[in-house]
């Protein structure tokens, strides 16, 4: 359950989005309000635009917003879209089950379980019309 930098920096923008009076905002100006080095912007902005949280505009009215409401818009969205998995240990991650030799007979799975649940739970129920 490491969220890297992309994440941290991907809710940044969203965030600075859902907040911004004016819904177009530059990529340039993101980036400086939220101290995201510039090129970093377009992995991220690549990632949420594929998971259809962040919609695209080019040339002189160009720039960036949110592709939905930011009522609509969860942080799972915001991680899922940025992070290779959200599991706190790889026996729960269906792509990685078969990596653990301990799987049949874990003790602490039903508490990882316990754990990804509440923290899944979380922030599946946070919008970004929260903050």
């Amino acid at each position: 359950m490491h969220l890297t930098a992309r994440s941290r920096y991907g809710l940044k923008i969203m965030v600075d989005l859902a907040k911004s009076k004016n819904p177009l905002q530059t990529r340039q100006a993101i980036a400086t309000r939220q101290g995201i080095p510039l090129d970093y912007m377009g992995q991220l902005t690549s990632k949420l635009k594929d998971a259809n949280l962040l919609a695209t505009g080019r040339g002189c009215r160009g720039g960036l917003q949110l592709a939905k409401k930011a009522s609509e818009i969860s942080l799972w969205d915001i991680f899922m879209a940025l992070e290779d998995s959200l599991h706190p240990v790889s026996c729960l991650d269906d792509n990685l089950k078969s990596c653990c030799k301990h799987q049949n007979d874990c003790l602490s799975e039903p508490i990882w379980q316990d754990i990804y649940g509440h923290f899944s739970g979380y922030l599946k129920e946070k919008y970004l019309s929260h903050f």
